[in-house]
């Protein structure tokens, strides 16, 4: 369970992905905060 977790976590870790990664994490709050 954790090396899977690492796994999913390590290629996050490259800036490119990591900006991509909070791009859909900003779009996901705020479609949370539409629904609230």
């Amino acid at each position: 369970s954790v090396i899977l977790s690492q796994s999913y976590i390590f290629p996050f870790k490259k800036p490119l992905a990591k900006a991509v990664l909070e791009e859909l994490a900003k779009g996901y709050l705020e479609a949370h905060r539409r629904l609230w």
